[in-house]
């Protein structure tokens, strides 16, 4: 009877522990149950939980054991027992991200029995009972027993029948003793674990007959006065005096007589049962047995025991600013009072901002790590219980970055920057210290791996700063575990990448990966090599929550900004956020950029095209698993500037109302219309003194052959000082330009006008040599080529179409100063 009593309480226990923690919506659906073994033999806890979690450890006796049960195993812990060193308390602790959750711990003890104590009993006793009396018979206890041992009674060395009455106290009940009854009683204590049986020293001879003799209620031995029974179980309490007549017995309870059997109580001859025991049922009971000769009166304490449980206990979630200061408190049921423990994270709290006293848990200036899990336990004789709520910290704001910082700020693509006195410093030491960096070939850290699905898995890594060579490219390996040949990736990834996602791999396989960097000078090295990594079975658990991307805006031509929303948690904290990107117009592999750090909310995607349109997603991630996918945003890098040779778009803004004001281009297109207008100016004034430069050439090639008029000979003379104009900034010499470009010379049609060699018309205009003169008498005729081209480039000018004869060799000189000397003009 008392042996499965070993089996209820952790029954008891569990449902208990678990009606506290299902508030937060975690809890053990297998905890690790109390066990009693034998010397040399193997025992198993079983720690389970209703979610999967990043890894389950375990404590023995407050210590850390040094092997982790991990994920997707049967997370079980094997303990062989060798000695009494493995006994104590045993404790999983269940990870879950950043957080931790303790079980309630199960004790491990060694199977024990141990010979009775002979000085409490004697060795040989004899008793005359007179007949139809009820009696009890007690052999006592082991000194020690682990589980407690079983008490057999034997009559004449054969065992009693099952169905003899036990009480609680381990007593035999003989009831209505008669002749049958005589006989030589023994009893031993037997201890199944260990196979092993002990007798007791008591030795009783039991002779019933009449005496003869009054006798007063009295007692073979004194029976037990303190009874202990656990809440929601059945007691038996013993009280069998003998007397000459035979003895009345009667009961008085805490509150009234006891008078008869009812759904609480039952009365038989030397015992009183209770069943389905409360906490109101501890007391004092008395069993008062008297006849003709004598009374006698007996007390009980009984007290019943209650596992403990937390009644009240913090809210589900608990939000605590950074830096300020929180009381959680903690109330417990339970007999005896049980002992509050606090727990943060799976361990004991000892932190010198957080003070406990009983059930109130201060924390003081809260800090980040203060996140997690805090746990209540409540723990009496019988067992523990707990009350586990979440505390999240809301982080001290952080005043955001400029503009420029906030879009470029990205450390995986940031050249490394140097001291200011560092780059300026000169002397031996440092070109010695450069040229021996600069040849240094720095490799990548060692990766970390993020499971993606049952085949394939995000491998990251990052590149010191250094000044080094540069890397070209990286190339990444991995291999089975115990495999001695490394597959190499296809793909040469980009310098600028910092995550990988490598496929078809085998699930439930051990994996190592390494990544590989390729240099300027054509040679590699490679990083470390990751840790084991177990490729688990199965779908991915998904139990992340995606981000939200909220928008996306283009920076320049080859980047664009990401932002996105998430909101933190403890259950499962982040370790940072992947972020695929490709182009819309094709159906390829997105590309990958790693953003670390679960407070993230914007990032620079670059290395884009001009005036492309990308999709864009982002997933969550933890050591374990990466997160459904967020929705896709499409969005598109900006257009490559115009430069100064583009066409202007010319505006009329009185024409359309000004609707064009808004344009991007507005400011800029006013300023180009401003450089195209002084250039026309500029051009006009070019073309002027271009045919002021032709009037001079055709005067004074008339002057030479043909006899001129006087007052045009007085002309001549007043221009013949001038010094030849310049056309578009090169001088006219001998029909030349001094710069080597050929202008021809003009003739004559048959209408008397006169043409230049290319087909173009001369028109007669006149002019004055001197702006301020006004008599006619020195007016100039002057031709001028009604269409010409500009562009003073040799070439250009031999490519136009030839109508006329080459000029000949004695083509006569324009006029020029009598000390002008053969140098250009410009």
């Amino acid at each position: 009877m008392n042996y499965w009593g070993v089996v209820v309480i952790p029954i008891l226990i569990i449902l208990e522990f678990s009606r506290n923690t299902w508030a937060i919506g975690i809890y053990f659906t297998r905890s690790p149950e109390s066990l009693v073994a034998p010397l040399h033999d193997e025992v198993v806890f079983d720690c389970t939980l209703n979610i999967d979690v990043d890894n389950i450890s375990w404590r023995h006796n407050s210590e850390d054991l040094s092997h982790t049960v991990h994920i997707n195993t049967n997370s079980r812990l094997v303990v062989k027992v060798a000695s009494i060193a493995e006994t104590g308390d045993y404790q999983c602790i269940a990870v879950i991200g950043a957080s931790s959750l303790a079980s309630t711990a199960a004790t491990l003890s060694l199977a024990t029995l141990k010979e009775f104590d002979n000085r409490l009993l004697p060795n040989e006793e004899t008793f005359v009972i007179p007949p139809g009396n009820t009696i009890a018979l007690n052999c006592g206890k082991p000194m020690q027993s682990d589980p407690p041992a079983l008490i057999q009674y034997y009559k004449n060395n054969q065992a009693l029948p099952r169905t003899t009455p036990v009480s609680s106290t381990g007593s035999v009940l003989l009831k209505n003793v008669q002749s049958e009854n005589i006989g030589h009683y023994t009893c031993s204590a037997t201890n199944n674990i260990v196979y092993q049986v002990v007798k007791s020293p008591m030795s009783i001879y039991l002779d019933v007959r009449s005496s003869n003799v009054a006798l007063s209620p009295r007692f073979i031995s004194k029976p037990s006065s303190v009874y202990i029974a656990q809440k929601s179980t059945n007691v038996s309490i013993e009280c069998a005096p003998y007397g000459e007549p035979v003895p009345i017995v009667h009961w008085v309870g805490i509150h009234k007589n006891i008078l008869a059997n009812d759904n609480k109580t039952n009365i038989e001859p030397g015992m009183l049962t209770i069943r389905n025991l409360s906490i109101e049922d501890s007391g004092v009971y008395w069993c008062i047995a008297e006849n003709s000769y004598g009374k006698i009166n007996h007390s009980i304490t009984l007290q019943v025991q209650e596992l403990p449980y937390v009644k009240n206990g913090p809210s589900e979630s608990v939000m605590i600013d950074e830096g300020s200061s929180e009381t959680l408190k903690c109330e417990a049921m339970g007999t005896p009072t049980p002992k509050l423990i606090w727990y943060l994270n799976g361990r004991p709290v000892n932190d010198s901002n957080i003070v406990t006293k009983g059930g109130v848990l201060t924390i003081n200036n809260t800090q980040k790590y203060h996140a997690g899990f805090v746990q209540c336990f409540a723990c009496n004789i019988l067992g523990c219980s707990y009350w586990a709520s979440m505390i999240q910290v809301n982080p001290k704001q952080i005043t955001q970055l400029t503009s420029q910082q906030h879009y470029y700020e990205d450390s995986t693509t940031r050249p490394p920057q140097r001291d200011r006195k560092d780059r300026n410093h000169k002397g031996k030491g440092r070109k010695k210290d450069k040229k021996k960096k600069g040849n240094e070939m720095v490799p990548p850290s060692q990766p970390n791996v993020t499971r993606l699905t049952e085949n394939s898995v995000m491998v990251r890594w990052n590149v010191p700063p250094n000044d080094g060579l540069q890397i070209r490219f990286f190339k990444l390996q991995y291999k089975e575990v115990g495999s001695t040949s490394w597959n190499t990736s296809s793909d040469d990834i980009q310098m600028y990448i910092r995550c990988y996602q490598v496929d078809k791999l085998s699930p439930d396989h051990d994996y190592v990966f390494r990544v590989a960097a390729v240099y300027s000078n054509d040679d590699n090295k490679s990083g470390p090599t990751s840790n084991h990594f177990y490729l688990s079975r199965g779908p991915p658990n998904r139990s992340l929550i995606p981000p939200t991307l909220v928008s996306a805006k283009a920076v320049n031509t080859t980047s664009i900004l990401l932002e996105w929303e998430y909101l933190n948690s403890v259950l499962a904290p982040v370790q940072g956020f992947y972020v695929y990107y490709r182009a819309t117009s094709t159906a390829g592999d997105y590309t990958k950029a790693i953003v670390d750090g679960q407070d993230a909310r914007t990032f620079v995607v670059s290395h884009l095209f001009p005036d492309t349109s990308y999709d864009l997603k982002l997933q969550s991630f933890t050591v374990h698993e990466a997160s459904n996918f967020s929705a896709i945003l499409t969005h598109k890098t900006f257009g490559e500037p115009k430069t100064s040779t583009d066409t202007p778009k010319w505006t009329d803004n009185a024409a359309d109302g000004g609707a064009n004001n808004n344009n991007a281009y507005s400011t800029i297109g006013g300023v180009r219309s401003l450089y195209v207008l002084l250039g026309a100016v500029a051009f006009v004034i070019g073309a002027i003194v271009l045919l002021i430069f032709f009037t001079v050439c055709m005067y004074s090639k008339r002057s030479t052959t043909n006899t001129n008029p006087p007052e045009l000979n007085k002309s001549s003379e007043a221009v013949s000082g001038l010094e030849p104009l310049s056309m578009n900034g090169f001088a006219l010499k001998n029909g030349k330009m001094v710069n080597g470009c050929t202008l021809p010379m003009a003739s004559e049609n048959s209408h008397g006008h006169s043409h230049a060699p290319n087909g173009y018309v001369i028109h007669p205009i006149n002019i004055t040599s001197n702006p301020l003169a006004t008599d006619t008498k020195n007016a100039i005729e002057i031709s001028y080529l009604a269409n010409h081209n500009n562009n003073c480039s040799e070439s250009e000018m031999n490519a136009l179409p030839r109508r006329a004869a080459p000029i000949p060799t004695d083509t006569p000189r324009t006029w020029r100063s009598k000390d002008a000397k053969d140098e250009n003009y410009v």
